[in-house]
C-alpha cells in the first residue's frame, strides 16, 4: 500500500468527472454519484510517481509529473501504469487546457501541443507557479516574483502585470 503524503495536489473538473492528483497518482472522482472510480497508482515496485497536476482531454488524462507528462485513455486498463504513455520527458508541475491545446509547464519553461507532441512555448527568469489557459486558447501564466503574463497561442505576450508580490496562481478576466 501506499504510506506517503496523502494531500491533494489538485483537483480538476470536466463535466461531471474529477481528476484528484495526489502523491501515489491520480482518482477519478464521479460528481454524479458522489464516489471514486478508478485509481492509477504511479508506481514501479515500491517507488511512486506524484501525480502534481491532471486534465481531462477527449476522455483522455493527461498527468504532470516529476519525471514526465504521461496520458491514458479512460477505459479498463486505466489502473495499470505499466499501460501509460510517457507523452513528453521532463520534470512537469503545471497542466492547463482549453480542450484543444495542452499547456506543460516546469519550473522555467513551457511546451504547448496537441496531446501527442509538444514544441517549446515560453521561458522566464522566474519560476512558473501556475499555468490557465482561457477559452480564446490564450495562455497565462504566474510567476514567485509576482509577474502574471498572458500570451496568444503563438507565444506573443499580450499583455503583462506586477503584482510586486509572489502568487501562487492566477487569472485574467476581460480587461483587468
Amino acid at each position: 500500500g501506499f504510506t506517503g503524503d496523502k494531500r491533494i495536489n489538485h483537483i480538476y473538473i470536466e463535466g461531471n468527472r474529477a481528476v484528484v492528483s495526489v502523491a501515489y497518482g491520480v482518482s477519478i472522482f464521479n460528481l454524479d454519484r458522489k464516489e471514486f472510480g478508478d485509481t492509477a497508482f504511479f508506481n514501479n515496485g515500491a517507488t511512486f510517481t506524484s501525480a502534481k497536476e491532471s486534465i481531462i482531454k477527449n476522455n483522455k488524462i493527461y498527468s504532470a509529473t516529476p519525471t514526465g507528462l504521461y496520458s491514458h485513455e479512460i477505459d479498463t486498463t486505466f489502473p495499470v501504469f505499466s499501460t501509460w504513455n510517457m507523452v513528453k520527458n521532463g520534470n512537469f508541475n503545471q497542466l492547463a487546457t482549453n480542450g484543444d491545446k495542452i499547456v506543460v509547464a516546469d519550473e522555467w519553461y513551457s511546451y504547448i501541443g496537441d496531446g501527442t507532441s509538444f514544441n517549446s512555448f515560453t521561458s522566464f527568469p522566474n519560476p512558473i507557479t501556475d499555468v490557465v489557459m482561457k477559452n480564446t486558447s490564450n495562455v497565462v501564466f504566474s510567476t514567485l516574483n509576482g509577474m502574471v503574463y498572458e500570451y496568444s497561442p503563438v507565444a506573443n505576450l499580450v499583455r503583462s502585470k506586477d503584482f510586486g508580490e509572489g502568487l501562487n496562481t492566477c487569472y485574467i478576466s476581460g480587461n483587468a
